[in-house]
């Protein structure tokens, strides 16, 4: 790429940031966290933060679309044939609490709502994102879009104070349909997110970012630049492209062994994410079309996941080599990043959780954050990471590490 090239494109990004400066600067204290965490828990074995820098709240495990990839409702989701109303929601009650407990933080987290899909509980997620923007919280919604195509849950949305939209969106209408499990699901989404553009406009008090995340996998390998181009024409905030969060039937093993010896527990979500045939990618097809988003001259800022050099030797390795570390570091997630989950325990991963470290029923956040269990967990991975410079073998490619 030619220096010009790489100056506009540099460009962009600086304004977006500048323009979201709600949003970017929580992601710098976020970033100083992380290094921080990491001197903090390899120097002092298991040391951590006073409070977290990220809390990220699953509302729900309800989700209407049954997309490939996902540990929950996916091809091999843990969720899979168990019915929606069987599905648990956080305790409304808890919620409310934590919210206003973290709100009352001297440090102020990045408060994040997920699920399955968070806008099934429609309620209480406004309600959760109006009272952290009342106690001056910044806020996140990763949502796949498609009740947003509702104009009055658009507005609600919008209006809400909610710093930042991250809706899903994996390729071109029959991509993203046919990975999504609905038909339909694009135009909905699209439609959702003009919603939401129009309606910030009117209603919202600062910006609202609408950032669009995009996981890519053997089924959209192909289809990198003709997303692109769709999000340009679309006038999103920013394109984002992460690789597929996955494990493999011997990681998975190596995993069970580990979690068995160190906490004796031999129930574990691993299976969820082992998708050999969606992560089989052909590194070249994918290193081609990234290299051609690069040539092509967008509006607007388009991200990827940061394994370092994009070249297809390096993305082989992410997808076809997981066993072989990418990323040294030890995972600074236990030691910044509070993970709440239906119907109110904390734990340490929302994606590989296999051990509670506190139920809120009864007990402060920040009591939790800093209580005996979690205090043992980060110990034990400490020390782990110490005795073999490595993560435990089920988050060599979670890509919340690379993110």
């Amino acid at each position: 790429m030619n220096p010009a090239k790489k100056a506009r494109i540099s460009w962009i990004k600086v304004r977006a940031a500048f323009r979201f400066r709600r949003f970017s600067s929580k992601l710098l204290q976020v970033r100083g966290a992380e290094f921080l965490a990491r001197r903090l828990a390899t120097k002092r074995h298991g040391g951590t933060l006073r409070w977290p820098r990220n809390v990220t709240i699953r509302i729900t495990e309800r989700c209407f679309l049954r997309c490939r990839m996902c540990g929950q409702n996916g091809d091999r989701g843990r969720l899979r044939g168990i019915k929606a109303s069987q599905r648990q929601i956080f305790d409304s009650r808890v919620l409310e609490r934590i919210i206003g407990e973290i709100g009352r933080w001297p440090v102020k987290p990045f408060l994040k709502i997920s699920g399955g899909e968070p806008l099934v509980e429609r309620e209480m997620t406004l309600g959760a994102l109006e009272q952290a923007s009342a106690l001056g919280l910044v806020t996140k919604l990763n949502t796949n879009g498609v009740l947003l195509a509702d104009e009055k849950l658009g507005r609600r949305v919008a209006a809400s104070g909610v710093a930042y939209l991250s809706v899903s969106i994996d390729g071109p209408p029959d991509v993203h349909d046919q990975i999504r499990g609905r038909p339909g699901a694009y135009r909905a989404a699209l439609q959702g997110i003009r919603n939401v553009q129009r309606y910030r406009r009117e209603v919202a008090k600062k910006p609202l970012m609408i950032l669009v995340s995009a996981v890519v996998s053997t089924l959209n390998q192909d289809r990198i630049i003709d997303l692109a181009r769709l999000m340009d024409e679309a006038k999103i905030d920013w394109l984002n492209f992460e690789f597929m969060n996955f494990t493999t039937p011997s990681l998975s093993a190596s995993a069970q062994g580990v979690v068995r010896d160190l906490f004796g527990v031999s129930d574990t979500p691993w299976a969820s994410f082992s998708n050999p045939e969606l992560a089989s990618v052909d590194p070249g097809t994918i290193a081609g079309q990234i290299a051609e988003v690069r040539r092509t001259r967008f509006s607007i800022p388009i991200s990827f996941l940061d394994i370092g050099d994009l070249s297809a030797q390096n993305i082989a390795d992410y997808f076809l080599r997981p066993e072989a570390p990418l990323r040294r570091s030890i995972c600074t997630m236990p030691y910044t990043s509070a993970f709440l989950i239906p119907p109110r325990q904390l734990v340490y991963c929302i994606d590989y959780p296999f051990e509670a470290c506190a139920d809120l029923a009864e007990i402060s956040l920040a009591a939790a954050w800093r209580g005996q269990k979690a205090d043992s967990f980060r110990r034990k991975l400490a020390g782990y990471y110490k005795r073999g410079k490595t993560n435990f073998p089920q988050c060599q490619r979670c890509n919340w590490r690379f993110n």
